[in-house]
C-alpha cells in the first residue's frame, strides 16, 4: 500500500479540485487506522480483509463490493476519501505486481529499478516497495502537498469496518499534521524498485481514475 504521505497528497488534490473537505481527507486515511500499525495502542486491531473490502488468495480489493455497500452515503465526503484510499491501494498495488513482481515456482523476486532481480529469501519485495514510497512520499511533502486538518470534523463512524473511537480519531489527526510538517531532504537515489519518473506517472495516473470516478458520484 502507499504511504500515508501518497494518499493524503492525492486527498488534497482531489479535495481541491472536487471542492470537498477535511472529512475527505481524514477517509483516505481511515482504512488504515486500526491496523495496529500506523498509530500507538488503537482501540481495536482490525484485519485487512475486513477494513480494505478484500476477497480471494491472493486477497484483492474489491472496490465494487465497497461502493455497493454504501451507495446510499456516497455524498459524503468521508465516505468518498475512503473509497479513494481503496482505489489508490489498488492502483498502486496492481502497477507494482504487474511490474516489479517475478514469480518463478511460486516464489517473488523483486525486479529492481535498474533491471536486476532480487529473491524474496534475501530482502521481501514488499519491503523495498513500501520504502520507496515512503522515500517518494517526502518528495510530496517538500512540495507541500500533504494538508493539515482544521476544521471540526464528527461523522467518522459511518464506515462500519473501521469503528474508530475519539482516541483513535485524536491520534490519527495528529499524525497527519506531524506528517505536513515532516520536512526533510528527498534523496531519490535511495529508490530501488522504482524510480522517481515512474512513481509521479503511477501518482498522476491514479490521480485521475480517482477524479473520474468520484467527479460522477
Amino acid at each position: 500500500m502507499p504511504s500515508w504521505s501518497i494518499h493524503l497528497s492525492l486527498a488534497n488534490k482531489l479535495k481541491k479540485e472536487l471542492k470537498l473537505n477535511d472529512e475527505f481527507i481524514f477517509g483516505n486515511v481511515m482504512p488504515d487506522i486500526l491496523s495496529g500499525h500506523l498509530i500507538e495502542n488503537p482501540s481495536k486491531i482490525i484485519i485487512k480483509n475486513k477494513s480494505h473490502f478484500q476477497d480471494g488468495k491472493p486477497p484483492i480489493i474489491n472496490i465494487e463490493k465497497f461502493i455497493k455497500k454504501y451507495k446510499k452515503d456516497l455524498n459524503n465526503p468521508l465516505v468518498k476519501g475512503y473509497l479513494a484510499h481503496l482505489i489508490t491501494d489498488s492502483f498502486f498495488n496492481e502497477y507494482t505486481y504487474k511490474n516489479h513482481y517475478s514469480f518463478i515456482d511460486g516464489r517473488p523476486k523483486s525486479i529492481l529499478n535498474d533491471g536486476t532481480t532480487l529473491p524474496a529469501l534475501i530482502e521481501k519485495p514488499w519491503q523495498i516497495k513500501q520504502n520507496d514510497f515512503k522515500i517518494y512520499g517526502q518528495k510530496l511533502i517538500n512540495d507541500n502537498d500533504i494538508p493539515t486538518i482544521k476544521e471540526n470534523i464528527t461523522n467518522y463512524k459511518i464506515i462500519k469496518e473501521c469503528p474508530i473511537d475519539k482516541d483513535d480519531f485524536d491520534k490519527t489527526i495528529n499524525i497527519i499534521n506531524k506528517i505536513s510538517k515532516s520536512k526533510k531532504e528527498f534523496d531519490k537515489k535511495l529508490l530501488r524498485m522504482f524510480d522517481e519518473k515512474e512513481l509521479d506517472k503511477v501518482y498522476n495516473d491514479c490521480y485521475n481514475k480517482i477524479y473520474n470516478i468520484l467527479k460522477t458520484m
